[in-house]
């Protein structure tokens, strides 16, 4: 065997382990006073990526393509990935740093349709060279430069359940309407008559551009909707490790996460906030929407429109057992390392996952 075709084979094989290859993942910075659930993905993203032992990964947050080349010209990186929303990130849309930066640019936007995959060119979409999508439900296999991942639990352990006699039904993220907090209650009280309703909303989360007022209006019509004495709500507002929230979420009888699709939107992120309930490994509630994409197969149903809250707490963790495998930290990570495996093949060389 000739010296560059030996090389190719070592290449392919994964036995070249000298020197491995640089990849960034860049995510936008998450502050104490304006937690974004596109930053908080982006965190969770870049956790699982770094579990890799076959790339030198790095994550950095950046606010701008200026930090991007500054990046590149100390890392020199093969691979870039970035977590990207255009309505929080929209420095990315920039195409002139770019120049700067020869290497592969990856994006990884939640918020995608099967159309906008169909038509991804990377002259159409930023100059990016490859899409990569979290919707389970998308077609990636006739579109060249389209990948897809699996959605991500954080990196944290559930705590050991402690039964107090009560019902508890938690709910964490922005008390905003369109994510079904008033239903909620409905749901709650049409099938309890005493239960502990338990709300975890940092009062910085950018509730969709509502203030700190708005946000306890919010809370108040969520309270004043309760009108049985047995129903007792409770709310914390700070701000916590993943670690911690799992935790708390791991502590509740089950978790429920009801958001409404908008008639005026067609896209829909997938919610983070069930990811991280999924990692409590206590039951979990949804409602038949964009943001539950990867849950609303689940069998039994956990949807709320085909079984009640009591049987989806009966039916216990089991029905999502294969999820909490399938969005481990661990298996996400593999799902990235295939993707820049198969974008760092020399030309003419095909390799499939």
């Amino acid at each position: 065997m000739i010296k560059e075709e030996r090389n190719l084979l070592f290449f392919i094989l994964g036995y070249n382990k000298k020197m491995k290859d640089t990849v960034l993942f860049i995510s936008q910075p998450i502050y104490d006073d304006k937690i974004c659930a596109v930053g908080i993905a982006g965190k969770l993203f870049a956790d699982a990526i770094l579990l890799s032992d076959k790339y030198n990964v790095m994550h950095f947050y950046s606010e701008s393509g200026e930090k991007i080349i500054d990046l590149y010209k100390e890392h020199k990186p093969k691979v870039i990935f970035y977590n990207f929303c255009s309505r929080t990130t929209q420095w990315m849309m920039d195409t002139a740093w770019k120049k700067h930066v020869p290497c592969k640019h990856l994006v990884l936007d939640a918020d995608v349709t099967q159309r906008s995959v169909d038509a991804f060119k990377s002259e159409n979409f930023y100059n990016f060279h490859g899409l990569v999508s979290t919707d389970p439900s998308l077609d990636v296999n006739f579109t060249p430069n389209v990948y897809k991942i699996n959605h991500i639990m954080p990196i944290a352990e559930a705590g050991e359940y402690v039964d107090i006699g009560k019902i508890r039904i938690g709910f964490h993220g922005s008390p905003t309407f369109n994510k079904g907090v008033l239903d909620l209650v409905d749901f709650v009280q049409n099938e309890f008559d005493e239960a502990e309703l338990v709300f975890h909303c940092p009062l910085h989360f950018p509730n969709n551009g509502h203030t700190p007022i708005q946000f306890m209006n919010n809370i108040n019509a969520v309270k004043a909707k309760i009108n049985k004495p047995g129903i007792e709500f409770k709310l914390t507002t700070d701000i916590i490790s993943n670690q911690e929230l799992v935790y708390r979420l791991s502590q509740n009888t089950i978790n429920c996460y009801f958001n409404q699709d908008s008639p005026y939107d067609t896209h829909g992120i997938p919610s983070s906030a069930i990811h991280t309930a999924l990692a409590a490994k206590r039951p979990i509630a949804i409602r038949k929407s964009r943001a539950s994409v990867g849950y609303l197969d689940v069998n039994p149903s956990i949807c709320i429109e085909d079984n009640s809250l009591k049987t989806i707490i009966d039916n216990g963790f089991k029905p999502l057992m294969s999820l909490y495998e399938k969005y481990s930290p661990v298996n996400v990570c593999h799902d990235f390392e295939n993707i820049i495996k198969k974008v760092l093949l020399p030309p003419g060389i095909v390799f499939s996952f």
